[in-house]
C-alpha cells in the first residue's frame, strides 16, 4: 500500500503531517529529501556554502515560513520524527541537489535564466502573507492547470525540478513499496500529479495539501480530489 502526501515546504503542517504516520502506521517513510538536505534541515546551524540560486530560494522560504509561523521543511522533519516514534523506516527518495543545478546550469537557456532571475528579484520584494495566500488559493483551485502555465512559463525548470525528479523518485517508490507492505511518501505538492501518473498501476491513496490544510481534516480518511515562481517554492517540492 503506497500513499503519496502533498505538502508544503513553508506551511505550519507539522501536526496533520504527524497525525497521517501515526494513522496510516508505515513500514516505511519516504521524503522528498537527499541525504545533503536531510542534514542541513536537522543541522541549519552548519549551512554551508551554495550555489546563489538555492542560497536565494532558502533564503525566500525561510521569509516565508516566518510568516506562516514555521520553518522551512519542518514537515519533513516532523514525518522523520514521527517514523522514528513508530518505529518505521526512513528513505531519502530524491534526486541529489547539485546534480539538479548541474543540470539546471547546464541546460537552461539564456533568456530562461533571466527571466527566472527577474522572478526571483521580484519575490524577495513582494512575497508576504496576502500575496502569497491568493497564488496558493488558485493553485488549489486547479494544480494541473497551475503547473501547466508555470511550464509554459519556465519550461526547462519545470522539466528539470519536476518531471525529472518525479520519475526519479517514483522509482524509488516502486522499489520501497517491492520491499514493505505500507509506504507514505511525503512530498511537494507539486509532485502528486506527475507521481501519482507514473505509479498509477499501484493504486496510491492521495492526500494533497488542500486537505492538510482543510479544517476538520482527518488522518483516517483518504484525501481529496486525486506562474508564480514564489509559490513553486511553496508545493514544488524542491526542499531547497
Amino acid at each position: 500500500m503506497l500513499t503519496i502526501v502533498g505538502t508544503g515546504h513553508v506551511l505550519d503542517i507539522g501536526k496533520p503531517v504527524r497525525a497521517i504516520v501515526r494513522a496510516r502506521t508505515p513500514s516505511v517513510v519516504a521524503l522528498e529529501l537527499d541525504p545533503p538536505r536531510f542534514y542541513a534541515l536537522q543541522h541549519p546551524e552548519q549551512r554551508g556554502r551554495a550555489p546563489l540560486p538555492y542560497m536565494v530560494m532558502a533564503f525566500i522560504q525561510r521569509r516565508l515560513a516566518k510568516d506562516y509561523g514555521g520553518q522551512a521543511g519542518d514537515e519533513m522533519l516532523a514525518a522523520a520524527d514521527e517514523a522514528k516514534r513508530t518505529g518505521a523506516a526512513i528513505a531519502l527518495v530524491d534526486k541529489d541537489a547539485q546534480l539538479v543545478f548541474a543540470e539546471l546550469n547546464r541546460e537552461m537557456p539564456i533568456k530562461e535564466k533571466a527571466k527566472l532571475g527577474w522572478a526571483m528579484l521580484a519575490s524577495l520584494f513582494l512575497i508576504g502573507g496576502t500575496t502569497v495566500d491568493a497564488e496558493m488559493e488558485r493553485y488549489k483551485s486547479d494544480e494541473a492547470s497551475y503547473l501547466e502555465e508555470f511550464g509554459k512559463e519556465f519550461p526547462i525548470i519545470k522539466e528539470i525540478l519536476l518531471d525529472r525528479r518525479n520519475e526519479f523518485m517514483a522509482k524509488a517508490l516502486r522499489e520501497l513499496d517491492g520491499k514493505y507492505p505500507r509506504t507514505v511518501v511525503f512530498v511537494g505538492d507539486g509532485h502528486v500529479n506527475g507521481l501519482e501518473k507514473l505509479l498509477a498501476d499501484l493504486n496510491p491513496e492521495i492526500i494533497r495539501l488542500k486537505d492538510l490544510t482543510r479544517d476538520g481534516f482527518e488522518p483516517g480518511a483518504a484525501g481529496g480530489d486525486s506562474a508564480d515562481v514564489t509559490i513553486s517554492m511553496v508545493v514544488d517540492g524542491n526542499g531547497f
